[in-house]
C-alpha cells in the first residue's frame, strides 16, 4: 500500500478517488501513519471540496457521511 500511495503522492493531483485495496486489510491508523490525518471540522472540509469543484450535492453527501462518522 505505502507503494502504490508513494507514487500517487509523486505525481500532479488528479482530483480523482482511487481505491486502495491489497491481499490483507489495513487499520485506519496504519494509512493514516503513510498518508498523514488532519482533523477536520465539516464545514472546513466542505469548503475545501467545493473550492475544488465537488458539486454542492456530493459535497452535502461526504460532509454528512464523515460527520456521522465521528
Amino acid at each position: 500500500m505505502a507503494c502504490g500511495l508513494a507514487a500517487l503522492a509523486r505525481q500532479k493531483p488528479t482530483n480523482g478517488h482511487h481505491d486502495v485495496t491489497g491481499p490483507e486489510s489495513s487499520t485506519v491508523e496504519a494509512t493514516a501513519s503513510v498518508v498523514g490525518y488532519a482533523d477536520a471540522a465539516p464545514a472546513d472540509f466542505a469548503n475545501v471540496l467545493l473550492r475544488l469543484g465537488e458539486e454542492p450535492w456530493r459535497t452535502y453527501a461526504w460532509t454528512g457521511m464523515f460527520e456521522s462518522l465521528r
